[in-house]
This record gives C-alpha cells, structure tokens and sequence, in this order.
C-alpha cells in the first residue's frame, strides 16, 4: 500500500464522532476519489463510481454516515447508562441521515451491523446502475466500431492487392 493510501484509509479513524459538513464531505471524495483514479491510471474527468462499484468500495459520501450510524446503534444499545441516554438524544437526528439513504427506522433499530452495511450497499448500487451499464455499453460500441473499421480495412485492403495482382493471362 503506498503511504498516501494508507494516510486516507487511516483517516477514517474515528470519523463517527466528526462534526463534518456537506462541503468536507466533498473533499474527503474528492481525495478519495483521486486515489482510484491514480491506481487505475484513469483520467481525471472520469467517474470513479464505476470503479468503486466492481472493488466493492462505498465512497466517502456512504462511508461516513454508515459507520455513525453503526456507532449509534453500538451505543442505543450499549448497557452503559449515559451511552444509552446519548443515543436516545441523537435518536432524530439519526433516522434523519438514514432517511437520506432509503432506510427505515426499524431497521435500524432491528437488523445487525453486516445487514446494515448491505443497505448502504444497495442504494449505492442501485445509483450507480446507470453509471456501469453506460460505461459498458461505450466500451461495446467502441469495440464495435473498431472491429467494422478494420473489417472493411481488410476488405478493401483484399480488393486493392486483389486488383494489383490480377493478372488476364
């Protein structure tokens, strides 16, 4: 791992505690992003979400609220009384952020950590969809057209030589 990567994977460390803001958030991916990019040599003004979706990586943006939300829900129902009386004054503001990705209170409260993270999961994929199959469908064209134009290349080359080389006698 090359020390810049290993500089933006640490700097998760405690992040559910961050009191970030949209604009913070952006930079975090922005970073994070530009690290794909250098990985797998890809032009800057290329998404990266398609990347991310076949490494199996959520971006910055899925990330942080996951993991507070993971965080929340250690302390909701942690045995410690204050952990718990925190967690019940940071209730709202908690279904808030996971309002934002599809998911319902209840699950919150009912399903397991891994089940949650799968969550996550599915909306991220479900909004990059649309980004994989485009790129899929360039890389199709592409191929297509390259494999017509030399195609005709061979063909009209045959006929030229064949044109040269004919002979009456």
């Amino acid at each position: 791992m090359v020390p810049s990567e290993r500089a933006l994977v640490s700097s998760y460390l405690a992040c559910e505690i961050w009191s970030i803001n949209r604009s913070d958030t952006r930079t975090l991916d922005i970073a994070w992003n530009n690290a794909f990019r250098k990985i797998f040599n890809a032009y800057w003004r290329e998404s990266v979400k398609p990347l991310l979706f076949y490494c199996s990586c959520l971006p910055v943006a899925y990330v942080l609220p996951m993991r507070k939300i993971i965080f929340w829900r250690k302390m909701f129902y942690s045995s410690n009384i204050v952990l718990h009386t925190l967690a019940k004054d940071c209730k709202e503001t908690t279904f808030a952020i996971v309002d934002i990705y599809n998911i319902n209170a209840s699950q919150v409260l009912h399903l397991d950590s891994y089940s949650l993270k799968s969550l996550f999961w599915e909306h991220f994929a479900k909004a990059v969809k649309p980004w994989v199959f485009c790129v899929i469908d360039y890389i199709v064209c592409v191929c297509y057209r390259e494999f017509i134009s030399t195609k005709k290349q061979m063909q009209a080359t045959r006929r030229a030589y064949a044109h040269q080389c004919w002979c009456p006698f």
